[in-house]
């Protein structure tokens, strides 16, 4: 289990790992790429697809500031 440290803020760069919300109910942990009005998240692990948003649906929670790995 690794556990992560979060920074929290609503501001985040492309390429940034970000707790984001989308539609207000599900939270995930992902890399971040804006492009216009679309919001991807990428996850780290290969294996799981990139989901597309509208910018709209997706809030930024905060900002991976560390991780611990056990």
């Amino acid at each position: 289990g690794d556990q992560v440290i979060i920074q929290r803020t609503a501001q985040a760069q492309n390429g940034d790992i970000v707790v984001a919300l989308v539609d207000r109910t599900e939270a995930t942990l992902k890399r971040l790429k804006k492009q216009g009005a679309v919001v991807e998240l990428h996850p780290e692990n290969g294996q799981y697809q990139v989901q597309r948003y509208a910018a709209d649906r997706v809030e930024v929670q905060g900002v991976l500031a560390g991780l611990m790995r056990w």
